[in-house]
């Protein structure tokens, strides 16, 4: 039996539909019964119809999952290290919203020690740096977001990805730090964002479309052909083969 692209990719959505209907994907938060059966209800209609799209919609699904879980990384890194770094040193250091800058070079200047805590906040922001770069770059690669982003200057999008790193270094205002934690997420946000809302505009247009083709489809030729032909055209024995080998 041949398997395609599309079997592999359709294998997840069938994973995911078996962990809804054998109660073993279940949220703590959800504590009313009629809530997780509607949960679950919903969760299903969801994956069957992640199930029922070619493989250009599947690649572009899974694309967005992994553009947010990097945007998810990258506002992880933006308000529990980054951000939690410059409230740290502004407890540490008087007067408040000086520089570590201009703190280092008057220390120097004195031949003063420069404290620890000003060589940790530079290390820190270096590799924080490093991380929100690296996290860029992975977002725009080829396989993400790179072709979309061809059309803007990689180097201004770099220069936004930075700009809160270097607020930490440079220790600006609460209300500025907190524009340029915004300005860091931008450039990822916005190819997100503009997916999210380019896929919601055309399932709005087609899904009308297909059900009422399916449903045209299902009353000149009846259930049992219509099962046949979609038993075939989403080659559910090669999805199903791949579901075992996935348990």
């Amino acid at each position: 039996m041949d398997y395609k692209v599309i079997d592999v990719l359709r294998g997840p959505s069938i994973v995911l539909l078996d962990a809804l209907v054998s109660r073993k994907l279940l949220f703590p938060p959800i504590s009313n019964l009629y809530l997780r059966f509607l949960f679950r209800t919903f969760g299903s209609c969801v994956t069957l119809c992640l199930f029922a799209c070619n493989q250009t919609w599947l690649v572009e699904f899974y694309r967005f999952i992994a553009g947010a879980f990097i945007l998810g990384l990258s506002t992880a890194l933006q308000t529990c290290f980054v951000a939690s770094s410059y409230y740290m040193y502004n407890s540490h250091h008087t007067p408040l919203n000086e520089s570590v800058v201009v703190s280092v070079l008057n220390s120097t200047i004195h031949a003063e020690t420069i404290p620890i805590y000003e060589i940790d906040l530079i290390v820190k922001s270096f590799f924080y740096l490093l991380v929100q770069f690296g996290l860029y770059s992975l977002f725009t690669s080829k396989y993400l977001y790179g072709s979309k982003l061809q059309q803007t200057k990689n180097s201004f999008g770099y220069f936004l990805t930075s700009s809160s790193t270097f607020a930490l270094f440079i220790n600006v205002h609460e209300n500025l730090f907190t524009i340029s934690t915004f300005t860091t997420l931008l450039p990822q946000f916005i190819p997100l964002y503009s997916a999210a809302y380019a896929g919601f505009t055309v399932i709005l247009t087609q899904l009308p479309v297909v059900v009422r083709m399916a449903w045209q489809t299902l009353l000149v030729h009846g259930l049992p052909v219509f099962v046949q032909n979609m038993w075939i055209n989403f080659r559910v024995p090669q999805v199903l083969r791949i579901f075992f080998i996935y348990r």
